[in-house]
């Protein structure tokens, strides 16, 4: 089973009445280990912040059942 998430970008909200901005994903590393029906996935993503400040963010996903 393939879970999949709706996601190619990391928005941030700089300040709570400012309109969300993106941050680009420049990168995506997977690494899976499958014995059977269980397995291990590792997901490292990197983002170019393109602000003049350093920001923080949290990350989420919601994973979907395969088509």
């Amino acid at each position: 089973m393939i879970a999949s998430s709706r996601c190619c970008c990391l928005q941030f909200q700089p300040t709570p009445d400012a309109q969300p901005r993106s941050v680009p994903l420049t990168k995506v590393d997977i690494d899976a280990d499958i014995v059977e029906r269980c397995g291990e996935v590792t997901v490292n993503q990197v983002f170019k912040n393109t602000e003049s400040t350093p920001i923080e963010a949290g990350w989420r996903t919601t994973f979907l059942p395969p088509l």
